[in-house]
C-alpha cells in the first residue's frame, strides 16, 4: 500500500477469485479458515478495521489470504453499508475480528446474525442482538457456535477472546466456479447525446420530509412510484427533505402532488428557484452600486458614495447569500433524488434471491393496486395487513405468499364493481396468512 507516480496504488499477489458471500464452507473448512485468519487479522488488520469480503481471496491452489483492498466504504460516496463494526471506537483488531464473525456466520448457516438495513440507526439497534448461530444451523458443533456468536458480539472484550487452534496447514477452500462470461458482441459506438448524467432538478419539486414518515409511509409511497420498498429508508444524516418527483410547471406539480399523497406520507411542494426577494436584492444592489453610487459620489463627496454603496453592498450579500441556499438545496434535492431512485444496496443474493425480490416487487404491486382503488378504510387496513404479513413470511413457503398477493390484487381492482368476489378475495388473502404461518383455518 502507498503511492506510486502520485496515484494511491495496493500491490498484492495474484489470486484466483475474490470470497463469495454465497459461498457455503463444510464446518471443518470453516474452523481451519477462523485458525488461519484470525492470527492474520492480529498483525495486519484492513484499514479501519473494515473486513468485507474484498479482503478475503483464495489463490489457485485454494489456499486463503488476508489481502486488504485499502477501500474503506464512505456513506458519502456509495450505498449505505449492510453491516458495519458496531463501536466505531474499538481497535482495528476488534472492528476486523467482527467482519470474520459475519463471513463465517453467513459460510455456515446461508443468513445473517441480524436483518441487514440501509439505516444507520436501525442496523446498530439490530447488532446488538446477534442471532445465535445453532438457530440458523442447528447442526453447528458447540465449539464452532461458540466461537461464530463470540466473534459477531456487539462487545470487543468478548470478540477478543474468541479462539481457535491454527491448522498445521493452510486451509483449501473450493469456491464455486462463476458464470463464463459471455462473448463480447462488438457493437457500433453509440452517439453521443450531450446529455448529463446529473440531471438539473426542475423548478417545482415534491419533497418528503423523511423525519417525520413512517416506514409504512415510505413503503406505500414506492409502490406508486413502482419502486422497491426501501427505497426511501434514508441513511442516518441525510438531508431532511428527500426529491420524490419534479415538474416543469406549478400545475402538473400540485397534480402529482395530489396523486402520490394517497400514500399518507409527509410531502411538499416547493420552489426550486431563487426567491424573488434575493434575485430583486442583487440586482438592485448591482444598480444602486453602479449607477447611483457614482452620481451620489459626484454631488456630494464621500459620504454620498458611502450613502449609496454600503446599502447596496448589504443588499447585493444577502442577495448572494438567498441565491447560495437555493444552489445547495437544488443540489441536495438532486443527490436525494438519486439516491431514493437507485435504492440502497441490497444484500447479496443468496439461491432464492431472485425470488425474494420478484415477491417484493409483487408486494409493492398489490400495495399500489390499493392505493388506487375505490375501498372503504377498514378494508383498506386490511389489505395492508394481509400484505405487510405475507411479506414478513416470504421465505416460508414462496407459492403460497405469491398466491395471496395475488388475491390481494383481485380484491383491490374487483371492489369497485360491488363485485362480491372482492370479499372472497380478502378472505383467501387472509387464509393465505394463515397458511404461511402453518396455521389451518
Amino acid at each position: 500500500l502507498g503511492e506510486l507516480d502520485g496515484r494511491p496504488t495496493a500491490v498484492r499477489p495474484r489470486m484466483a477469485r475474490a470470497w463469495s458471500p454465497t459461498v457455503r464452507l463444510p464446518l471443518e473448512a470453516a474452523r481451519e479458515l477462523a485458525g488461519w485468519v484470525l492470527p492474520a487479522l492480529t498483525v495486519a488488520p484492513p484499514p479501519e478495521g473494515w473486513l468485507s469480503g474484498d479482503d478475503l481471496v483464495v489463490d489457485a491452489a485454494g489456499r486463503p489470504w488476508l489481502a486488504p483492498s485499502g477501500v474503506v466504504p464512505k456513506p458519502t460516496v456509495s450505498s449505505p453499508a449492510l453491516y458495519s463494526p458496531p463501536n466505531p471506537h474499538d481497535s482495528e483488531v476488534d472492528r476486523a475480528r467482527y467482519g470474520l464473525g459475519v463471513a463465517l456466520y453467513r459460510a455456515v448457516s446461508g443468513e445473517w446474525p441480524f436483518e441487514p438495513t440501509g439505516d444507520r440507526a436501525r442496523l446498530i439497534e439490530r447488532q446488538r442482538t446477534p442471532r445465535p448461530v445453532r438457530e440458523a444451523a442447528p447442526d453447528v458443533p458447540d465449539d464452532l457456535a461458540t466461537l461464530i456468536d463470540a466473534l459477531v458480539h456487539p462487545e470487543a472484550a468478548v470478540r477478543g477472546g474468541a479462539a481457535v487452534p491454527p491448522p498445521l496447514a493452510p486451509p483449501v477452500i473450493a469456491l464455486p466456479d462463476g458464470p463464463k462470461r459471455p462473448p463480447a458482441l462488438r457493437t457500433a459506438p453509440a452517439t453521443p447525446t450531450g446529455a448529463r448524467r446529473d440531471t438539473p432538478v426542475a423548478r417545482y419539486a415534491i419533497v418528503l420530509h423523511h423525519g417525520q414518515a413512517t416506514d409504512g409511509a415510505r413503503t406505500r409511497l414506492a409502490a406508486l412510484l413502482d419502486r422497491p420498498a426501501d427505497a426511501f429508508q434514508m441513511p442516518h444524516g441525510a438531508p431532511d427533505e428527500v426529491l420524490v418527483a419534479s415538474a416543469t410547471t406549478p400545475e402538473l406539480a400540485a397534480a402529482r402532488l395530489a396523486e402520490l399523497q394517497l400514500s399518507g406520507a409527509p410531502l411538499s411542494l416547493v420552489s426550486t428557484d431563487t426567491p424573488r426577494p434575493a434575485q430583486t436584492a442583487l440586482v438592485g444592489g448591482g444598480l444602486g452600486l453602479v449607477l447611483l453610487a457614482p452620481v451620489l459620489a459626484f454631488l456630494l463627496g464621500f459620504a454620498g458614495f458611502a450613502a449609496a454603496a454600503v446599502p447596496a453592498l448589504l443588499a447585493m450579500a444577502w442577495g448572494w447569500r438567498g441565491s447560495v441556499a437555493a444552489s445547495t438545496r437544488r443540489d441536495s434535492l438532486r443527490r436525494t433524488g438519486q439516491y431514493a431512485e437507485r435504492g440502497p444496496r441490497p444484500a447479496a443474493a443468496l439461491t432464492d434471491g431472485a425470488q425474494q425480490v420478484s415477491l417484493g416487487r409483487r408486494a409493492q404491486a398489490a400495495r399500489k393496486a390499493v392505493l388506487l382503488a375505490d375501498l372503504p378504510d377498514s378494508a383498506r387496513v386490511d389489505l395492508f395487513s394481509s400484505i405487510d404479513e405475507l411479506e414478513h413470511a416470504a421465505a416460508s413457503d414462496p407459492e403460497a405468499v405469491s398466491a395471496g398477493l395475488d388475491d390481494v390484487i383481485d380484491a383491490a381492482r374487483s371492489w369497485s364493481t360491488a363485485d362480491p368476489s372482492a370479499a372472497d378475495a380478502i378472505a383467501r388473502a387472509r387464509r393465505a396468512v394463515a397458511a404461511v404461518r402453518g396455521v389451518h383455518r
